[in-house]
């Protein structure tokens, strides 16, 4: 390909050095919000497990719509955190997929 055109060659190079940056950009920026994600899930597993330890204790003590209160707070929040995590992801196909495009675009111009 470097013998046929050195112009398609220096531009199908820049297009892939920028498709790389794009998922490195979109990588790091979704970073944070997988480790909120994680975060999330362990409380809710902890929870989780506290709650089936006791479960004697709280029909004993009539506890059990306080608890599935706080089991929907809990699976609205890591609902909410895994929605934030899979937005950046979601998002690095159709980034690729265009410049993609616009690199085919680019050598067929030359």
């Amino acid at each position: 390909m470097i013998m046929g055109s050195i112009l398609s060659s220096i531009v199908i190079i820049l297009m892939m050095l920028i498709i790389l940056y794009a998922v490195r950009l979109t990588n790091k920026k979704s970073k944070k919000y997988f480790a909120k994600q994680q975060e999330d899930f362990s409380e809710f597993k902890a929870y989780t497990m506290k709650l089936l330890s006791g479960q004697k204790i709280l029909k004993a003590y009539n506890c059990e719509q306080d608890n599935i209160l706080k089991f929907s707070d809990y699976n609205v929040t890591l609902s909410l955190s895994a929605t934030d995590a899979m937005a950046f992801e979601d998002m690095v196909v159709p980034i690729v997929s265009s410049l993609s495009y616009a690199a085919y675009a680019l050598v067929a111009m030359f």
